[in-house]
């Protein structure tokens, strides 16, 4: 009875499998727009640097994102990290194999970009990401933070994840995850 059962499992599995369409590799096509002025600052500001893409990303990588997230750009995440009253754009930005985290808030006309991580050399990219208002725990430290508005989620798929908590004009980094 138990050999029968099993087979009638590995069975199902099989056609269900069989059944299953093949998922065919992510597109390239990932919105990652900005506001024109903002784009013009950040090529001016960030000589050579660009916005991370969906194809800038590992394959394994490619998969993660686009089955949590969809076509979601992984370079862009707008949220309210100065404040309730405007929109500001957290950018993940890479030239070769290094990576930057930079914050850009409008400023009169234009836009001011800060820096939120300095550029450093990478084997994988990370994904930037809006994390909501709330009380962060530093895993290794156990300190409790509180972003009382947006902040910014710097992941590894699959790897660790880092809040960046905006507090009194500077970003306190928050160790969530593994």
């Amino acid at each position: 009875m138990r050999v029968r059962r099993s087979f009638i499992i590995a069975t199902l599995v099989a056609a269900f499998c069989a059944a299953s369409p093949a998922r065919a590799a992510p597109e390239v096509n990932d919105e990652c727009s900005v506001p024109p002025a903002l784009a013009k600052s950040l090529e001016q500001q960030w000589r050579g640097w660009k916005i991370l893409h969906i194809a800038d990303l590992t394959a394994e990588d490619q998969n993660l994102w686009t089955y949590a997230r969809g076509r979601v750009c992984p370079g862009v995440s707008p949220g309210h990290f100065l404040g309730a009253q405007s929109i500001a754009y957290a950018l993940a930005i890479i030239r070769g194999g290094n990576e930057a985290v930079s914050l850009a808030g409008a400023a009169g006309s234009g836009w001011k970009l800060s820096v939120v991580v300095r550029p450093v050399r990478v084997k994988r990219f990370r994904v930037i990401w809006t994390a909501k208002p709330g009380t962060y725990a530093d895993r290794f430290t156990g300190a409790k933070t509180e972003a009382k508005s947006d902040a910014i989620g710097f992941e590894e798929l699959g790897g660790d994840v880092t809040i960046f908590v905006p507090q009194k004009g500077h970003f306190i980094p928050v160790r969530t995850a593994q």
